[in-house]
């Protein structure tokens, strides 16, 4: 790709002035939006990397999901604070809160829990289980650890702390089918020429994220959110920094090879032009319509059966 110029970033806003960002015909307008609520992203209509992903799996599958959204995991909502103690602090001390009954199901309890939720405060079990020891931490109690592991990593400290702006949400026209796409970027460091994502995993080390790439489709998410950063002029390598949930809490940053991204940028436009064909002729096909032929993989044949 020829180089371009880098891109002027656009002014916050309040987070509830979801019509900022929203045509005359409903449509997101292309660009880069510093402070736009998660709710706000999620309304607006544009294809997600998610979306392809889920495609991918059965377009019948994302249909339905489309119009029931799954509720929210609880793996789901610890990252998300995760994402928040580490990128916006500030914000994490006003959106969560430790539980002031723990293990407690008290009227009481019950009622100051239900007042927090109608506060749209989230309150996180802050109960230690001593029977497990260090590895029984609450989860308010390892949100904070995994906050600190960052903050003393040597490299990722840095990259966070040089200056720059979290949870960034970005919307462009893809060129080759027109779809409307978006992405939200945990976070883009002003001095570098990087962007950063934040995962959460049981095993940060090189063998094991290589298989959490593939099942999460994170090669897939490089080339969708690369490709919104270079329609809006900027050319950015991910580093995807995977942090242990079990103590020490060690940390693993990683960059997709090149041979890699090129795959993911082929498995991505595949998927967009599945998409754009389905949007137009409405044909939401299951995962498979006839019979077909099933192989073990290579590494399960060699498996020992005894």
């Amino acid at each position: 790709m020829p180089a371009k110029k880098k891109a002027g970033r656009k002014p916050k806003f309040d987070q509830n002035d979801f019509d900022y960002i929203i045509d005359k015909k409903g449509v997101p307008v292309s660009g880069i939006y510093e402070g736009l609520g998660f709710d706000q992203y999620r309304k607006a209509w544009a294809i997600a990397n998610s979306d392809l992903l889920r495609l991918e799996e059965s377009p019948r599958k994302y249909k339905f999901q489309q119009e029931n959204p799954k509720p929210q995991t609880k793996a789901m909502a610890f990252g998300t604070a995760l994402h928040t103690i580490v990128l916006e602090p500030e914000k994490f001390n006003e959106l969560y809160i430790p539980d002031a009954y723990t293990g407690s199901y008290s009227k009481d309890a019950k009622a100051w829990r239900e007042e927090q939720k109608e506060n749209d405060i989230t309150v996180i079990n802050n109960k230690d289980d001593p029977e497990k020891g260090v590895y029984g931490m609450s989860d308010w109690d390892r949100l904070h650890y995994m906050r600190d592991a960052v903050l003393a990593h040597p490299t990722l400290s840095i990259l966070l702390g040089d200056g720059g702006q979290s949870e960034v949400s970005i919307f462009w026209k893809e060129e080759e089918t027109g779809l409307m796409c978006k992405c939200r970027v945990d976070y883009l460091p002003y001095a570098h020429n990087i962007a950063i994502d934040l995962k959460s995993t049981e095993d940060a080390t090189m063998s094991e994220f290589q298989y959490s790439m593939f099942k999460y489709g994170y090669v897939h998410q490089d080339a969708h959110y690369s490709d919104g950063l270079y329609a809006h002029n900027m050319i950015r390598h991910f580093i995807f920094a995977a942090i242990e949930k079990e103590p020490p809490f060690e940390i693993g940053l990683y960059t997709v090879s090149k041979e890699d991204r090129d795959f993911g940028y082929t498995r991505r436009n595949r998927n967009l032009l599945k998409m754009q064909d389905c949007i137009k002729n409405n044909n939401w096909s299951g995962i498979t319509e006839d019979v077909r032929e099933i192989n073990l993989a290579p590494y399960q044949r060699k498996m020992n059966i005894t």
